[in-house]
């Protein structure tokens, strides 16, 4: 009080203050100078600093002085300084300034417990007489740098040089803070904070955060627009089913690294939760650049490749887009309400079956909207009457003439919703009956084909879980043991992505087929390895090219030629060659010289109702 009643009124305040906020825990500041009544200066500044003790209940600021040198006040009274430190929360020691640096580093070492780097000490104490308060960390391991080394707890050593009035007196004060993370480990800790553990990709929190910050840069400077892409990853159970969660684990990790190596500087990538990834671009204006983006997310998933074991699993996704205009970014537009938006597309995607792309122009207004879907019949709720069977040609490329009917199926299409079959298919993986599906497709075929007795033969598809199923095996054989006519003009057909993942299962089938007398083919073969060097114990009969194989050899002579190579190995091996998605007469002809022996496609014939599926014997429900 003696201390208050000795200033100004203004200056009193001033203090007052201060401390008051210094007892309530603040550090504060007080500038502009603090004056005695009679007017002299009695600090140019001065900071009030909590200390962590009390003195029996009362609370203690350290109220630290610039005393003005040029005034002749009247000091406080002197408090002695191992007074002071004695209730200092840190460890604390004072040197001569001129004292040698080897005392100094062994008195630093005997209180600390661990080995200091005399240059780095050097370099501190230099800083700290020239610069100003000096700060170094002392790592726990040993041996050990000041600077890089072994991660683990330091020792913060805070150097401050002491100058008097006169140098002679000057000395070298060290606070010592025990179990301090050093600096560098610190902003690990924050970059890690950001960061998917699994796939370094930004985490959802920190993505949400990158994509508001982006928006925020649309209000405030109009850009090109924004795109902001949802991709769920298809059939990623399958890989954690039949690879463990240890193949799941570094097919995120693949995914990962594939999306981040596509991504332009003006893009960030992260992993919103388990198998879905978000990711977003400035300079998107237009749809056909969200779709080209997209499109090149989605090959490159396709091109990942996981051995694993005798297995072999590829991945695919469906990419939902919101398209974001700067007309359209108020200031209501958030990150979340944005991609929300984009992943209601991916869900549009997601019931055709997969593998696609969607995109949708952002509205602020529209994310309550009701979704175009949002009335189509769940793919698991159908029963076998919404289900009907189609047949698409197959024709001989050099006399042109039709041999076989490949057996699709179709939903039929109401007034107000339909679904693909993808979307069917997938669903009934997803839901363990994908079985029945084929079972019922398979005994349509059989009776159509027993009753008609003509030249045609069928190809129908069969999945890998109806393949190593025994109830659909036991089916197959009791209904073609006895029947090996039929069994001629049959062609079982699985796929290479399905092979792929299930070699030993897929294998066992085919053989199971040949027994019975049917043909067998791989559909959908892209030339992978693993399923040509396979074909001469496999001894299928037929192989359908994927477009992405035959589409490029159309272009490419060189890629002709190899495709031509390919052509005649599978000759060699007495495997004919079924080209699919013919789309024109050039392309027949084409592959026609190539040496491919049939093919299929809008060219020839689109897929027609199959007037040989009848309604015979046609189950309630097949779920």
């Amino acid at each position: 009080m003696s201390l208050f009643s000795s200033l100004t009124a203004e200056s009193a305040r001033k203090l007052q203050s201060a401390l008051v906020a210094a007892l309530g825990g603040a550090h504060t500041h007080v500038e502009g100078g603090v004056y005695f009544t009679n007017g002299s200066l009695m600090a140019s500044e001065l900071f009030c600093e909590p200390l962590e003790f009390k003195v029996g209940t009362e609370r203690v600021v350290l109220l630290q002085v610039d005393w003005p040198r040029h005034e002749t006040v009247k000091r406080a009274p002197y408090l002695p300084p191992e007074r002071l430190l004695s209730h200092f929360p840190d460890e604390v020691l004072v040197f001569e300034a001129d004292e040698e640096l080897g005392a100094i580093q062994n008195k630093l070492e005997f209180v600390i417990g661990t080995p200091i780097d005399g240059s780095e000490l050097e370099n501190a104490i230099q800083n700290c007489r020239q610069k100003g308060p000096a700060t170094l960390h002392v790592r726990s391991e040993f041996p050990q740098k000041l600077t890089g080394g072994a991660s683990g707890q330091t020792t913060e050593v805070r150097l401050v040089h002491m100058a008097s009035e006169t140098e002679a007196s000057s000395h070298i004060m060290a606070v010592l803070r025990q179990n301090v993370d050093a600096p560098d480990e610190v902003e690990e800790y924050k970059r890690l904070a950001n960061l998917d553990p699994l796939t370094d990709l930004l985490n959802r929190r920190a993505f949400l955060g990158a994509l508001d910050r982006q928006l925020e840069a649309m209000r405030a400077d109009a850009g090109n627009g924004l795109g902001v892409f949802y991709i769920d990853l298809d059939e990623f159970k399958k890989v954690n089913d039949f690879g463990g969660h240890d193949a799941g684990d570094t097919m995120l990790r693949l995914v990962g690294s594939a999306l981040d190596s596509i991504l332009p500087e003006h893009g960030a990538a992260g992993r919103i939760g388990g198998d879905e990834f978000a990711c977003f671009l400035s300079l998107v204006d237009s749809e056909e650049c969200a779709l080209a983006k997209a499109q090149e997310f989605l090959d490159a998933l396709l091109n990942i490749r996981l051995n694993v074991d005798d297995r072999v699993f590829t991945i695919g996704g469906s990419i939902g887009v919101a398209l974001v205009r700067e007309l359209d970014v108020s200031s209501k537009t958030t990150a979340s309400g944005v991609l929300k938006f984009a992943d209601e597309a991916c869900l549009c995607g997601k019931r055709s079956g997969g593998r696609s792309i969607s995109i949708r122009i952002f509205e602020d207004s529209g994310n309550n909207q009701k979704s175009p879907h949002a009335d189509a019949p769940e793919p698991d709720r159908l029963r076998a009457q919404d289900l009907s069977l189609y047949a698409m040609p197959v024709i001989w490329l050099g006399t042109r003439r039709p041999f076989a009917q490949e057996i699709l199926l179709r939903v039929k299409v109401t007034a107000s919703a339909s679904i693909s079959p993808r979307a069917l298919l997938s669903a009934a993986a997803r839901n363990r009956y994908i079985s029945k599906v084929d079972s019922w497709i398979l005994d349509k075929v059989l009776d159509a084909a027993d009753e008609e007795r003509g030249r045609s033969w069928l190809t129908v598809n069969v999945s890998a879980e109806s393949a190593r199923d025994e109830h659909f095996c036991d089916v197959l054989k009791m209904r073609l043991e006895t029947n090996p006519l039929l069994a001629a003009r049959i062609c079982l057909e699985i796929s290479e992505r399905d092979f792929l993942r299930e070699p030993a299962s897929i294998e066992a089938f085919f053989k199971l087929a040949t027994e019975l007398g049917c043909q067998t083919a791989i559909d959908d073969f892209g030339g992978h390895w693993p399923v040509l060097s396979r074909l001469t114990e496999l001894k299928v009969d037929w192989i359908k090219l994927d477009p992405s194989l035959t589409g490029p050899a159309l272009s490419n002579e060189a890629k002709a030629k190899i495709l031509a190579s390919l052509v005649q190995t599978t000759h060699d091996l007495n495997i004919r060659l079924i080209a699919k998605h013919v789309e024109t007469q050039e392309q027949a002809d084409q592959l026609s010289e190539i040496g491919i022996d049939a093919g299929q496609g809008h060219y020839f014939g689109r897929a027609i109702p199959w007037p040989g599926a009848g309604n015979r014997n046609v189950p309630k429900s097949i779920t």
